[in-house]
């Protein structure tokens, strides 16, 4: 099992719903009529999604739409080599997994709102197909195991397969917990010399194409949950001993997540706070930047001390400014955690005098009691965060 599956039955307790809304009661779709593009967390699918999809079709925003994504498609680490996107097809109810094609966009007009990236898939390449809700299993992250920077390379192509299909002039991007450092990778990375690396249009200002950047429960900050499973004396042995026991501890993506590496004494961690890319056994891989070979400086997203609940982002790379910026941030009884990723670290903030500022300026914060696992089937509040939208 996965180690955020240990919190299963905790969550299951201390997470009921919060009442729902009576029949005729959702708010109206928001975000000005901007299509919607939802992006899962780690080692889940578009299925997560699943209560959200149905309800937002009842509000109005249209039947639900999938991309597909492999984002190890290939032995080499490159994002240019690794991953492979599928056209838009319609969201299934359930793990089907009969290939659909290669592609950038739509057969015609999608008439919707309502999309969604799906990273557990598996690509074969000769045939031009993708596999979805397929897992390799060959000893290597599996695809929606895989690095923060590939998730950014796949969410650009379907921005713009999105924008393509829809007619529409931006979108609004959700992601829990890993699927909002997707977003900020998506909108905040940069080529060598300064020009946006994923941008659906990079060559514009407004290129990004985003009206509004949802999170919920995102380590912004990130997180060292699990980091007890280290020996105490920088090694990983009891980590390597427990790896079959807790899957995914080794993998891309918990390398991504982290806020230091815990079991190999190499400090902050690469993707969010940046610094030398240096190999590691502590996972399974560390191309951090996706350019197919280990060495050099990463540029990370984050600036601040991962020691401390106060970090920005880069502003080497900031987040746009024309993009509305909402936190939602799961504290379990009030606890200052959502069992998973502390309350403090969901947030991009600074220190302003006794109390922190949120960052980037005019960015908001939403509360609720949802533990981290049942997050993205909080119907209610994700209405309620999209019909804000704007306002």
């Amino acid at each position: 099992m996965r180690l955020v599956v240990v919190l299963l039955v905790v969550s299951a307790l201390v997470g009921a719903a919060p009442p729902a809304l009576a029949q005729g009661e959702a708010p109206a779709p928001g975000g000005a009529g901007d299509p919607v593009l939802f992006v899962h967390g780690l080692s889940y699918s578009d299925l997560a999604w699943r209560d959200v999809a149905t309800a937002l079709a009842a509000d109005g925003y249209g039947l639900p739409y999938t991309i597909h994504a492999d984002l190890n498609a290939s032995e080499r680490t490159d994002a240019a080599s690794d991953v492979v996107v599928s056209e838009i097809v319609p969201t299934r109810r359930r793990p089907d997994r009969t290939p659909v094609a290669v592609g950038g966009g739509a057969a015609e007009r999608v008439d919707s709102r309502l999309f969604f990236v799906n990273f557990e898939a598996v690509a074969d390449t000769a045939a031009g197909t993708l596999a979805p809700y397929a897992r390799r299993g060959a000893g290597r992250s599996e695809s929606n195991e895989s690095g923060v920077v590939k998730q950014g390379a796949a969410l650009g192509r379907a921005v713009r397969a999105v924008l393509a299909a829809t007619g529409a002039e931006r979108v609004v991007l959700v992601g829990q917990s890993m699927g909002g450092l997707a977003v900020r990778e998506y909108l905040q990375r940069r080529d060598a010399d300064g020009r946006p690396r994923w941008w659906a249009e990079p060559d514009r200002p407004d290129g990004h194409r985003v009206s509004a950047a949802v999170t919920y429960g995102t380590p912004h900050q990130g997180s060292n949950l699990g980091a007890g499973l280290c020996d105490g004396e920088g090694g990983g042995s009891l980590l390597s001993v427990l790896t079959e026991a807790f899957a995914g501890a080794r993998t891309e993506a918990i390398r991504d997540l982290r806020a230091v590496y815990p079991c190999s004494a190499l400090g902050a961690g690469r993707y969010l706070y940046g610094g030398d890319e240096a190999d590691t056994d502590e996972f399974e891989d560390f191309d951090v930047d996706a350019d197919g070979a280990v060495g050099g400086a990463v540029v990370g997203i984050n600036a601040g001390d991962p020691g401390l609940p106060y970090a920005v982002d880069n502003p080497a790379m900031p987040l746009p400014p024309d993009v509305e910026y909402v936190y939602v941030v799961g504290s379990v009884f009030g606890l200052g955690t959502d069992l998973v990723v502390e309350a403090s670290r969901q947030v991009l903030q600074r220190r302003d005098g006794a109390r922190p500022a949120l960052a980037p300026e005019g960015a908001r914060r939403v509360v609720t009691g949802r533990p981290h696992l049942q997050q993205t089937r909080d119907v209610q509040t994700i209405r309620e965060v999209l019909a804000s939208l704007g306002g």
